[in-house]
């Protein structure tokens, strides 16, 4: 890919090695502006060229090529200003924030077992309304839930069978 506005060199300007190399390689971290989530923010003459505005996507692209469409790019040492293009791998956006965020659902993802202690594994987990569920659990419910109605109605029938 030609890079018609932005120069490599004019990009690496705005680049300092760190002295600590993750994946085999030191990350480069962006000493130009950043964006408020702290990604490289790159000069005009950059967004026209690929037609977006982080340092780490040109720095991918001028490398490697676009991404394949419906990929986004992942920072694999974790630094978002970080522009080395051999710590940023394409991944799909859901593997993007199930990896790298707090959110409810990538936390949930990460459990193993229920509340109570049972194993989420193929065997006890199956999906209701989109959402894990213990098997184990549910059983546990659904006999509890029998119980009582067996008891609910037992209570005031006036048989002799009660008393037995």
């Amino acid at each position: 890919m030609a890079v018609a506005h932005l120069d490599w060199h004019e990009f690496m300007a705005k680049v300092v090695a760190s002295d600590v190399p993750h994946l085999g390689a030191p990350c480069w971290i962006w000493t130009g502006s950043l964006t408020d989530d702290g990604y490289g923010l790159l000069p005009n003459a950059g967004r026209r060229m690929i037609g977006s505005n982080t340092a780490h996507r040109y720095s991918y692209i001028v490398t490697f090529g676009h991404p394949r469409p419906g990929m986004v790019l992942d920072h694999r040492c974790r630094i978002r200003s970080c522009v080395q293009p051999l710590h940023l791998r394409e991944v799909t956006a859901v593997e993007n924030v199930l990896q790298n965020s707090r959110s409810f659902g990538a936390l949930n993802s990460m459990k193993t077992h229920c509340p109570q202690g049972h194993p989420y594994d193929e065997v006890n987990t199956y999906l209701n309304a989109g959402r894990r569920a213990c098997r184990a659990c549910r059983a546990e419910r659904s006999l509890t839930w029998h119980a009582r109605k067996r008891a609910r109605a037992g209570q005031g029938s006036g048989t002799t069978d009660d008393l037995t």
